[in-house]
Order: structure tokens, then C-alpha cells, then sequence
């Protein structure tokens, strides 16, 4: 279902995957969560307006997905 979806940025080397969530509502969150959690990366990020970081880490824990929940300037992270 999301093995077609590509991510917002991964690293040359691969090992740090990004994904950018700017919409807010749980679903959006939640399939990005599920786009980070179909990568082998070791380093997972969501990257959210901080408004939405507690709605981010709540999806990421619901899809069981381990990795750092950031705001957009990078000033706050959440590891989850």
C-alpha cells in the first residue's frame, strides 16, 4: 500500500531517512509514520510544525516506529 511512496530526503549513505509533515491531521501523520517505518534506515525523523509534534509522536508510537520527532527549525526534537 505505501511501498510506492518516496520520502521528503534520505541521506546519500542511507542512513538517515526525513520525512516532512506539514498537515496536521492524524491521518497525514500517520502515513508518514508508516512511509519511515517501510525504510531500513537506522535514523528515523518526522519533521512537523511543533503544534503538531505531541499529534506526531503519538502516530509513530501507534504505526511502532522508533526514531526523533523534530519541529521545523530543528530548535525542539522528541525521541520516540
Amino acid at each position: 500500500m505505501y511501498g510506492g511512496k518516496r520520502l521528503d530526503a534520505l541521506t546519500k549513505s542511507g542512513k538517515k531517512a526525513t520525512e516532512v509533515e506539514r498537515s496536521g491531521t492524524s491521518a497525514g501523520l500517520e502515513k508518514a509514520a508508516q512511509r519511515l517505518k517501510m525504510k531500513r534506515s537506522k535514523q528515523k525523523v518526522l519533521q512537523v510544525p511543533q503544534k503538531d509534534m505531541p499529534k506526531a509522536v503519538q502516530a509513530m508510537k501507534k504505526k511502532g516506529v522508533k526514531g526523533t520527532v523534530k519541529n521545523m527549525s530543528g530548535t525542539k526534537r522528541r525521541s520516540v
